[in-house]
């Protein structure tokens, strides 16, 4: 690799999905996954919702299309699919891996994202999500059914982390509870020993 390059290809939709998801995160937004949306009959990838009204992401409807490999993306193109799913939509962006895809090449009235990772990193770790060029707003009022269908993904992936979140603290506690029980019963086999460092003295054995 070119030590210029900062960042190497990836290749896998959910590893680029998970950059966008923190580049969201960080602009205080969500990322809602195949949300089954239908826009023009077809399915987006992903919406960007903003997590309230001082959110960085705008309040609307933000469509996220993944494009991991070069010749799918000139199919998107030839077949009008962007500006499909842009007509029902405020803004649209295009998300491709590193080295993929020249923003140039990226229609006008798209944004573009670039997710990588840093060379040397493995293929799971974190990655970096880079907007080349913000998506073009405009005005679209969607119908009821699709901001109700946002709002029930919302709360489900808000009750998935409420509840992951739970099972940390109870991992946790699992934890905190073993390491109790072997202190005890490590005391209970030399208590004279372990009762000397509770005290802060030594203690003379017979």
């Amino acid at each position: 690799m070119n030590k210029a390059e900062p960042y190497r290809r990836v290749l896998s939709a959910d590893t680029v999905l998970d950059g966008v998801e923190m580049w969201a995160r960080n602009r205080s937004g969500y990322l809602l996954r195949e949300t089954g949306q239908a826009v023009s009959d077809r399915r987006l990838d992903g919406l960007l919702v903003p997590a309230g009204y001082g959110a960085q992401v705008p309040l609307g409807l933000t469509g996220v299309e993944v494009k991991v490999h070069r010749s799918d993306f000139l199919r998107g193109l030839k077949n009008g699919q962007y500006e499909a799913y842009r007509k029902k939509l405020n803004a649209l962006y295009i998300v491709t891996p590193y080295g993929e895809i020249k923003t140039n090449e990226i229609p006008t009235t798209c944004g573009h994202l670039v997710v990588g990772l840093r060379a040397g990193e493995i293929e799971n770790s974190r990655c970096k999500c880079v907007c080349r060029r913000r998506a073009p707003w405009h005005n679209y009022t969607p119908d009821q059914r699709v901001l109700w269908r946002i709002i029930f993904d919302l709360l489900d992936q808000q009750q998935k982390e409420f509840l992951f979140e739970r099972q940390k603290i109870h991992n946790m506690k699992t934890s905190i509870g073993q390491l109790g029980a072997k202190l005890i019963e490590r005391i209970l086999d030399n208590p004279m020993r372990h009762l000397s460092l509770f005290a802060g003295t030594e203690i003379e054995r017979s």
